[in-house]
């Protein structure tokens, strides 16, 4: 065999033998919960498997809220970071209320483990406060990625769910696109905040239903004696389905309002808070009836 073929041989063999060895290696290295999509891009996924919980139980109202920071505009720093808060994946992640599914599951709050270290939970009388380091989750991923300052980064966090099993709502949400899910509650009274997030609603039952401010308003599925909605309250749409039933229905607002609406309300009331609001209302479907009190 010539020396040259010899040569090619050991250098091929050698590069076969590099590969086996790095992937054997990289078989047994730590994972962490990101995937890198680019060299621009985190996806930081939360565990759902291993939570702790916190009983609600002396508490009338929960409070979800982000640490207050000083960012920087991105232009002015050394790293180009995009705010974490902006980057929460609202389709995976959110505040999520459902009927305890038994007795030791009731009035908890269902936190996943990893998310710990960058929640602070604080009580005072009877409200809850949880504290959501959206800063300090953004530096974790950028350390677990090991990526290198001075690009742009963008960075997505899945599945940062919050769990609460109770049958008592009463939650001010100011997280900013962190929905609030309710599914199979029955409950007297249900009183949600949340300027910046979507509300969705399923198959659920109550008296009274007062939400008192949000972006998005979804609901499905479900009954409800009577429910108030303040327009000067609403950010964006809101959608009470024709499978719903609704018993009262209370508008109020102080300027031109104009809603399109089916007979999802057996009873409709406009409340309005000066002289000057006004109600245009477009309806669908069979024939209504409309009562003037003087």
């Amino acid at each position: 065999m010539k020396l040259t073929s010899k040569i090619i041989i050991g250098f091929l063999l050698a590069i076969f033998i590099s590969s086996i060895v790095f992937i054997v290696g990289f078989s047994f290295t730590d994972r962490v919960n990101y995937e890198r999509k680019s060299s621009s891009i985190i996806l930081h996924h939360f565990p759902q498997d291993k939570i702790s919980a916190i009983d609600v139980n002396p508490y009338r109202t929960i409070v979800l809220k982000e640490k207050e920071e000083n960012f920087s505009h991105p232009q002015e720093t050394d790293k180009h970071i995009y705010v974490a808060h902006r980057m929460i994946d609202s389709s995976t992640s959110g505040l999520f209320i459902q009927k305890p599914s038994s007795a030791a599951d009731e009035n908890k709050l269902f936190i996943p483990d990893e998310l710990r270290p960058f929640i602070d939970v604080k009580s005072t009388n009877d409200t809850l406060t949880i504290t959501i380091k959206t800063s300090d989750m953004e530096q974790k991923s950028l350390e677990m990625a090991k990526l290198e300052s001075g690009k742009d980064k963008h960075i997505f966090f899945f599945n940062t769910c919050l769990r609460l099993h109770t049958s008592h709502i009463d939650v001010i949400n100011s997280l900013y696109d962190f929905p609030v899910d309710i599914k199979g509650v029955e409950t007297d009274s249900c009183k949600v905040f949340a300027q910046y997030s979507e509300i969705r609603i399923d198959s659920c039952s109550f008296d009274v239903y007062l939400p008192t401010y949000f972006r998005d308003l979804k609901i499905t599925n479900s009954r409800i004696r009577e429910a108030t909605i303040d327009f000067d309250m609403t950010q964006g749409s809101w959608n009470i389905g024709d499978n719903c039933q609704v018993g009262i229905e209370i508008f109020t607002g102080s300027s031109n309002h104009s809603i399109s609406m089916g007979h999802e309300a057996r009873e409709v009331n406009w409340i309005p808070k000066n002289k000057d609001a006004k109600l245009n209302i477009q309806l669908s479907g069979d024939a209504a009836k409309f009562k003037f009190l003087p």
